[in-house]
This record gives C-alpha cells, structure tokens and sequence, in this order.
C-alpha cells in the first residue's frame, strides 16, 4: 500500500479509513527507519546517520537560524550557511594542487570558517623573497610559519622570518641560502 495523504477526507468514518490510516502509518513509519531509531525502543527516534543531497547553491536562511547542508566543492562537503542568508563555510575537504588531497599546495577548512593552506616553494637559493600561498584567503590571513626544506643533510642554524604578508603571499628573509622552504599559512 503507498502512503495515501486523502485520508480521512471530510465525511469519511473512521471504520472506513481505518486500513488506510494503518497503511499511512506503517509507510510512515518504514521511510521514518532509514536513519532514525525505531519509536519504540530505548533511543525513541533519534538519528542513526544523517543523509543530505547535494544542493546546487547554499539555502535561504532568515534571522536567527542557520543551515548545514552539503554541496559539490571538489566532491560533495558540509557547509554552513549563518543567518540572514550570511556567510557560506565550507567546513570539510582537504584539498591540493589539481583538487588531490595531501598535495602541495594544499588547504583544508577547520572549525569556525579557518582556512589552514600549506605548500613547499623553491626559493633559489635566495636570501629573502615572496612566496604566493595555494589561493588567495577570502578575508584576511592570521599568520604564516615557514621553516626550511633540505634534501640532505641540512645546515643547522637557518633563521627565516615572515616579513609581511597579505591575503595573496607573503615575503620572507632567512639567513642562509635554501633550496626550499615549507610554509604554513591560517586565514579566513
């Protein structure tokens, strides 16, 4: 029997939709177990897994509520959408060069709308220069770390120092020549 949203209709007793009423319920019920606990036992209905299709653009959110949805961004992620059709977080994903996790540069959001980006640049074997991070961070950049990358054995007492940085890259000086430096980058 498929769920029957007619009954009861006006004038109709209930010994004549009581069949259809008990159908509606038991349908009910079965699309209600997809990812819910049974009504009837210790958990009464709580949720066993949460399943979300995809959206194609985040959903209207009005005052004082938010919305947690998935959508494509290099495969399907969470996202959180705040109120008043505000500010979209993505809020998983670890991304890299060419959309391949772990690759170099990377990026991977982290709670609260934090964009972690990390990448190895050659640097020439210069003592200072800039350094373009994966993207560009939406809002602002908070910090940036940088150490350096040797093959071999490296030279012990290399001092690097972040001298500035924007949204877009940032300038560093050491004060050895390297081959590469590793950098670490948070923004929003």
């Amino acid at each position: 029997m498929a769920y029957d949203p007619s009954v009861p209709a006006s004038g109709q007793s209930l010994g004549e939709t009581r069949a259809t009423i008990q159908g509606n319920f038991a349908d009910i019920n079965t699309a209600f177990s997809v990812n819910h606990s049974p009504l009837t036992g210790s958990t009464d209905g709580k949720h066993l897994f949460l399943q979300m299709p995809e959206q194609t653009s985040a959903p209207t959110t009005a005052a004082d509520e938010g919305a947690v949805y998935t959508k494509d961004a290099s495969g399907t992620n969470l996202f959180f959408r705040t109120e008043s059709d505000g500010a979209e977080i993505q809020l998983t994903n670890v991304v890299g060069a060419g959309g391949s996790p772990g690759a170099n540069p990377g990026y991977t959001f982290l709670p609260g709308g934090v964009i972690m980006q990390w990448g190895r640049a050659a640097t020439g074997g210069a003592t200072s220069g800039t350094t373009a991070f994966g993207f560009s961070f939406p809002t602002s950049t908070f910090k940036v770390f940088m150490q350096s990358f040797e093959t071999g054995a490296g030279t012990p007492g290399r001092e690097f120092n972040v001298t500035a940085f924007t949204t877009a890259d940032f300038s560093w000086k050491n004060s050895q020549p390297s081959s590469h430096i590793d950098w670490m980058a948070l923004g929003k």
